[in-house]
């Protein structure tokens, strides 16, 4: 069985970008995209534990989610590896409370898609919380997968270590501190992705 595991924020939709933005309207803190050089999005703005409270609820609003853009290249990517005859895992770190709104981007755009898992990635959200719907790291552990296209280097270096998964690992300023290993490929864009996944 082909089956491709697709991280969701930040592989198929600009997320980042909309949380530059969010940033500078809500709390006036200027930042470029490529400054974001820590996954902790605190860190990376400099936000107070309230801000960075009230930012994680912001960017898990349906309206936000909404309005995210699709990064270039990834809709026809994920059209062609389903030509292909791989199954489509979106796999994402948003909680299970961003679902209705997760699987309203996915249809308005017509993303093909065959599952779509909340895993805590990070320990962010109480899978016991929300039953069946939440993934934990040893339950996604257990899957099979042909590859994983992921931004987080936290991601990339457990799919790669714990799970011997190859990775492309789609290049942001959060995962340049990476050292890349055998099964780490860093890729710029969706067009060296897809070289690396017919290569």
């Amino acid at each position: 069985m082909k089956k491709a595991y697709i991280d969701f924020d930040d592989v198929l939709c600009k997320t980042a970008e909309a949380i530059v933005g969010i940033v500078e309207d809500r709390y006036g803190i200027k930042r470029d995209f490529d400054s974001i050089t820590d996954f902790n999005l605190q860190k990376s703005f400099d936000l107070t534990d309230e801000q960075f409270t009230d930012l994680i609820s912001l960017i898990h609003d349906v309206n936000i989610i909404y309005d995210m853009v699709p990064i270039e290249g990834s809709l026809d990517a994920v059209k062609l590896l389903k030509d292909k005859g791989y199954e489509i895992a979106i796999m994402t770190g948003r909680p299970p409370s961003t679902k209705a709104a997760s699987i309203k981007w996915l249809n308005d755009y017509k993303v093909p898609y065959d599952s779509l898992a909340f895993v805590d990635k990070y320990a962010r959200f109480d899978c016991d919380q929300y039953g069946h719907e939440g993934m934990t790291l040893e339950e996604l552990a257990k899957q099979k997968f042909s590859f994983a296209i992921e931004d987080s280097a936290t991601m990339a270096n457990f799919l790669s270590t714990e799970m011997n998964l190859p990775v492309f690992l789609h290049d942001r300023p959060w995962n340049r501190h990476l050292e890349t290993n055998s099964l780490i490929m860093r890729c710029m864009d969706w067009v060296e992705i897809m070289g690396g996944i017919e290569g």
